[in-house]
């Protein structure tokens, strides 16, 4: 099962692949529509990495698959 990010982890995968947006800029765009489909669960932000895919795909124009994301999620989680 693939986990979902929070806003810092998806700024700093987006920051691999496209300019670092600021965590703030995630917010803004959350208002805006704009940026990946966002989830709120007990009151938090997450990403999930089929909508940051997809976004990025729309966007960007990046073949970026949810398998992709969920990878770097884990490589970072274990280096930690």
């Amino acid at each position: 099962m693939q986990r979902n990010l929070t806003p810092p982890e998806t700024a700093d995968f987006l920051g691999e692949l496209i300019s670092r947006p600021h965590t703030n800029t995630l917010a803004n765009w959350r208002h805006a529509g704009k940026g990946p489909d966002h989830l709120k669960i007990g009151g938090r932000i997450y990403y999930s990495p089929e909508a940051i895919a997809t976004w990025l795909a729309g966007e960007h124009g990046l073949s970026v698959t949810a398998d992709d994301v969920s990878s770097w999620l884990e490589s970072r989680t274990s280096a930690a």
